[in-house]
C-alpha cells in the first residue's frame, strides 16, 4: 500500500485517577487490550498536574483519593477550563458508593458519566463505546474481569 493510503489511527488517551493498586492495574490491562492509550496518577493533585499539561480524551477518576478526592479535583479542572477557555474533558466517575443520590451528585459537580465498583469488563467495554468508539479491533471479548475497592474499616 502507498505512504499515501496508509490510514494513521488515532488511539484516544485516558488518564486513570486511582489509588488502589489492584484497580489501576486491571483498568489498565482492560483500556490497553482495548487499543486505549493510558496514563494513571493516584490522587486528585496529580491529576490536576497531569491535566495542565497533557490534554487527555477522558479522566477516569475515582471519587474517594487521599491527598485530594475526585469532587475537589473536578471543581477545580471544570474551574479552569472555564476561566482558561479550555474545552470541557470528559469525565467519568468510579465509585465504590451505590448510595441513592451519589449519580447525581457526581454529574452535578460535573462529571459526564458515573460507574460503580465492582466494575466488569461489559461496563468498560459499554462506556468506552459510547463515549469514545474506536474502529474495528477495539472490541475486547472474554472472560469477566472485575474491579474491587477493598473495603475501609
Amino acid at each position: 500500500m502507498p505512504d499515501s493510503e496508509v490510514k494513521t489511527q488515532i488511539r484516544p488517551l485516558i488518564l486513570v485517577v486511582e489509588d488502589n493498586v489492584v484497580n489501576q492495574r486491571l483498568i489498565m490491562t482492560i483500556l490497553k487490550m482495548m487499543n486505549y492509550q493510558i496514563d494513571v496518577v493516584s490522587n486528585g493533585r496529580e491529576v490536576i498536574e497531569a491535566w495542565s499539561r497533557v490534554n487527555y480524551d477522558m479522566l477516569l477518576m475515582d471519587g474517594q483519593m487521599p491527598v485530594m478526592d475526585g469532587f475537589e479535583a473536578t471543581r477545580i479542572i471544570r474551574e479552569r477550563e472555564t476561566s482558561e477557555s479550555r474545552p470541557s474533558t470528559l469525565m467519568i466517575a468510579l465509585t465504590g458508593q451505590a448510595i441513592k443520590g451519589d449519580r447525581e451528585q457526581f454529574l452535578a459537580i460535573g462529571m459526564d458519566d458515573y460507574l460503580v465498583k465492582p466494575i466488569t469488563l461489559q461496563q468498560i467495554r459499554a462506556l468506552m463505546n459510547n463515549w469514545l468508539p474506536m474502529s474495528s479491533g477495539s472490541e475486547l471479548s472474554g472472560p469477566t474481569l472485575y474491579c474491587y475497592k477493598p473495603l475501609t474499616a
